[in-house]
């Protein structure tokens, strides 16, 4: 009986990995048409390349990064250095390439900070995890918008005269999307993509419990 019992546990254990791989893979092809959706030039309100009003995209990466895991910052990299090809016809070897890559390490640091040494409560229910949030992404903002506008410069996409002002609009974007976006998504969304990742993993997420209510829909819309 014990023979017969190995094949079927093996094939259940299979099939739950083949499950999660492909919830994994639609994640990943939701991630990617949203966010060059969120790239868009109409979305963030560009009016010159390295001058935006606000970057949701930021939000949605450290969401993803800090919420489902940091080994997507691959993904996240990919995906902007695609994105600036399609929607700015941004040559893929450039500084501004380099630049990406490194903003998406930094965010990618700050998420492996929050989950780790600095641990906190995705859903932002302490107000200890609020204020570490806070910090970390201000001062990974920070290092972002070195990186980022200097990309653009070293390209000559802007000039030395326009960098401080390109700079401050990228901190600024930047801030509102991680302030903003990243809360909303962490709280209301990741809870319920770590549920349907979890379905067949081994370590199962702690289920998220909250209520749903006219009052409590809006104060998340607010």
């Amino acid at each position: 009986m014990k023979r017969s019992s190995i094949p079927s546990a093996v094939e259940r254990s299979s099939s739950s990995r083949s499950k999660l791989w492909t919830r994994h893979l639609a994640l990943s092809l939701a991630y990617f048409l949203f966010y060059l959706l969120l790239n868009r030039p109409e979305v963030i309100l560009v009016s010159k390349l390295g001058f935006t009003t606000w970057y949701p995209a930021t939000g949605l990466n450290l969401a993803l990064m800090f919420g489902i895991s940091p080994w997507y910052a691959i993904l996240v990299s990919c995906s902007d250095i695609v994105a600036s090809a399609l929607n700015y016809h941004q040559p893929f070897f450039s500084w501004s390439t380099l630049s990406a890559v490194c903003i998406t390490a930094i965010y990618a640091g700050a998420a492996v900070l929050l989950r780790g040494r600095f641990r906190i409560d995705p859903g932002l229910s302490r107000r200890q995890d609020v204020l570490r949030y806070t910090l970390v992404t201000m001062i990974a903002a920070l290092a972002a918008m070195l990186f980022g506008s200097g990309g653009l410069f070293l390209d000559h996409t802007i000039t030395a005269a326009d960098y401080p002002r390109s700079a401050m609009g990228w901190y600024i974007g930047d801030e509102i999307a991680l302030l903003a976006l990243a809360p909303f998504l962490l709280i209301h969304v990741v809870p319920w993509v770590r549920r349907q990742l979890a379905a067949n993993a081994a370590q199962p997420v702690r289920p998220h419990t909250t209520a749903w209510s006219v009052t409590g829909f809006l104060e998340a819309t607010g």
